[in-house]
């Protein structure tokens, strides 16, 4: 029962319910108080699970980004948006003239009075997050040693093709993989294991624990409080298609190509940003398969770019992650996802995520007019 010292409290928690296009942006404040709320979760949680099981078979992160002028500690979780993280603690470094570059594992004396941060993300998102960017997407890397694993022990009669190159994972395969090395400890990767096995949440003090969902927000509250030198305002997503082309384009391809054509990899790539919401889905792929075989960077990204310009004013594509989370879930067995939400379960409770969403337990057979966010050429 809600009391009149809980109304802020009300207040944030029917924002985040509320859809985006209806908030009004949060006051400091607000801000504030959701981030005492979240600290308020991850501490009861610790207190009910910090002796267990789930937290003494495992090794997380030691390793975390510092600023040593501004007493700042930074745990870096993958897909949880670390790679903006560790651009913002390099820009933070070098204005302060501070040489240390690689992570460090921080000594009681140093930590005492330090500022300890980090963010993390509904774990169902991070995992089709994680999918989508190693599997889905063209990442040659990853087929080879992910994609390869999984094709051969959760594939029946996989063809020749599929065990060398390892690079039409399915999303429920992908899932069956998770769940096998979570629960084996067998062929992990930092990407899908999760959020919990990071950082040692009830070993440490953390002061600042940020959400990716609301990274807009929480971002500029937390360098105003640090006292940051440094902002961060690029633009993510033009850095995303032309990061996303270049890697394509150049060092990855002669590699790709020995498993799919040029063409299915480009469409795979405007999927994956239907997908993330930066393009709109109503921008289809722009070329043909004849234009595709004298393809360039430039006249790719060029064209890229112009339907980021053209989506910017579509506010649907922000519900396009959405409804690619429910697509993707609707593929996997109920038993799987039931094995997954309780694998998950300490991510739920320590952070305070829906362990239940409708986009993976209330998931519909129908498809948007025949459209599929993970088909490369519908």
């Amino acid at each position: 029962m809600e009391d009149t010292d809980n109304e802020e409290g009300k207040i944030i928690k029917d924002f985040k319910t509320m859809p985006k296009s209806h908030r009004m942006p949060l006051t400091q404040e607000q801000i504030k108080q959701r981030f005492d709320e979240r600290l308020k979760i991850l501490q009861t949680a610790c207190k009910r699970y910090g002796n267990s099981t789930f937290f003494r078979r495992r090794r997380g992160a030691r390793l975390m980004q510092v600023a040593f002028q501004l007493k700042t500690y930074y745990c870096p979780i993958t897909k949880c948006g670390s790679s903006t993280w560790k651009r913002l603690f390099d820009a933070i470094r070098k204005h302060s003239g501070q040489t240390t570059k690689k992570g460090v594992a921080p000594k009681k004396k140093e930590a005492s009075g330090a500022t300890v941060i980090v963010f993390v993300r509904n774990p169902y998102s991070r995992l089709l997050s994680a999918y989508i960017d190693k599997l889905f997407g063209p990442n040659t890397q990853y087929w080879k040693y992910i994609g390869t694993y999984v094709v051969a022990n959760f594939r029946s009669n996989a063809s020749d093709e599929s065990l060398r190159c390892g690079h039409d994972v399915t999303f429920a395969e992908f899932i069956r993989y998770v769940i096998h090395a979570q629960t084996t400890g067998v062929h992990r990767d930092s990407h899908f294991i999760p959020t919990h096995d990071h950082c040692h949440f009830c070993q440490r003090d953390f002061h600042y624990v940020g959400h990716l969902e609301t990274i807009s927000e929480d971002m500029p509250y937390i360098l105003n409080a640090i006292n940051s030198p440094v902002n961060y305002t690029k633009d993510f997503d033009n850095s995303t298609i032309v990061t996303g082309a270049m890697w394509v384009f150049g060092q990855m391809r002669s590699k790709l190509e020995a498993c799919m054509g040029l063409e299915e990899a480009c469409r795979r790539l405007w999927k994956k940003w239907h997908i993330r919401g930066i393009i709109s889905k109503s921008q289809l792929f722009p070329f043909s398969r004849e234009e595709m075989k004298n393809m360039d960077t430039d006249t790719f990204v060029s064209e890229s770019l112009k339907a980021l310009e053209r989506s910017r004013d579509n506010p649907s594509r922000k519900g396009q992650k959405s409804e690619a989370m429910a697509e993707a879930f609707s593929s996997v067995p109920l038993k799987d996802r039931l094995e997954l939400q309780k694998l998950l379960v300490l991510d739920f409770e320590l952070f305070g995520f829906e362990s239940s969403p409708t986009e993976v337990f209330q998931v519909s057979d129908e498809q948007n007019s025949g459209y599929s966010y993970f088909s490369p050429y519908d």
